[in-house]
């Protein structure tokens, strides 16, 4: 019987995890805050891709960006 490899995680570009954050964010919280605009635009896409995950399940932007 064959055996497969797993499949590597796929990553979106940064720039595109960041609109999608900033978007979740505004549909979410309301308005996107300067400060928060500034961490988005500084964090790496790991960072991003934690915090697209964790929107579903923290209630209020400061506790999703810590």
């Amino acid at each position: 019987m064959p055996t497969f490899a797993p499949m590597p995680r796929y990553r979106f570009p940064r720039r595109a995890v960041g609109t999608r954050i900033s978007k979740q964010i505004c549909l979410k919280y309301g308005d996107l805050p300067a400060s928060v605009q500034l961490k988005i635009e500084q964090a790496d896409t790991e960072q991003l891709e934690h915090w697209v995950e964790r929107i579903f399940i923290v209630e209020s932007v400061g506790v999703l960006l810590e």
